[in-house]
């Protein structure tokens, strides 16, 4: 055994973030994050396992993978291999739902069900439903919905978006942080990303299909709320899209100044 202070400073060789390097040692220490963040130098790790981990680092499989969790909205999400891990940018989009303050959300693409279940973490009076493709994902977001604390007042379902038929209209707001990579910029990602699902990152027409898709089938909707997460370089487009399907559009910006949210209302 040895210190989790003495696995820091393995995992910290590895060219690991601070944040992933202690999400690692208090998993392996069987710690919680901010614990060991404070007491690094008092949780015992067994060496042999910490090698075991240190194989699937250097082969730049994403922390989230290893340790089987991910910190979103100030909420520990569980995930799985073959499910896209939230990112802290979708903190932006869940921030501007909850202040909606709406009633019914419908989420789409919804992965770990990160952004539906932390919006209704917070607005306890609110219920939702979320869709993926995924059915591996749909299963990890109902066992984080129960985690959580709000599974009954949550309902998942497996759908293809650009195939389905969708109850659109029982919602006042309709989330989504879509696949919106371009195949080119899909290329030319990080080592890390390869190890998440494809489907869930990139999309046809430069990264527009979904937004194309989705705006186009909910512009025959009155009173509708849109908050769609888009990429640094697509508020432009993504705008016109909606603009063109009758909403009335604004675009927000994440704190290093790049297009990140839109939010589209048709009256």
């Amino acid at each position: 055994m040895i210190t989790s202070s003495a696995a820091l400073s393995v995992l910290a060789g590895y060219g690991l973030s601070r944040s992933d390097c202690l999400d690692i040692a208090a998993y392996l220490a069987g710690a919680e994050y901010n614990y060991a963040l404070l007491h690094a130098g008092k949780l015992a790790v067994n060496e042999e396992e910490l090698l075991r981990i240190s194989e699937r680092v250097l082969k730049k499989e994403p922390t989230a993978y290893i340790t089987g969790r991910k910190e979103f909205y100030g909420l520990e999400f569980d995930l799985c291999s073959g499910v896209f891990i939230p990112r802290p940018e979708s903190e932006l989009l869940t921030e501007l739902a909850i202040k909606e303050n709406p009633r019914r959300v419908l989420d789409l693409c919804t992965g770990t069900g990160a952004i539906l279940i932390s919006i209704l973490s917070e607005l306890k009076d609110a219920r939702g439903a979320g869709a993926d493709i995924s059915l591996k994902a749909i299963e990890t977001a109902e066992r984080n919905a129960r985690k959580l604390g709000v599974s009954d007042r949550t309902e998942f379902f497996q759908a293809d978006l650009l195939a389905s038929s969708l109850p659109y209209g029982d919602f006042d707001l309709i989330t989504m942080n879509p696949p919106y990579l371009s195949e080119r910029e899909y290329a030319e990602c990080p080592p890390s990303i390869f190890y998440e699902p494809k489907n869930a990152l990139a999309a046809e027409s430069e990264g527009y299909h979904f937004y194309n898709i989705i705006l186009n089938e909910l512009k025959k909707f009155n009173n509708m709320l849109l908050l769609f997460e888009i990429g640094a370089a697509q508020g432009e487009t993504v705008v016109r899209l909606a603009e063109n399907c009758g909403f009335e559009v604004s675009l927000f910006n994440d704190l290093a100044e790049r297009n990140r949210v839109i939010r589209a209302h048709k009256r």
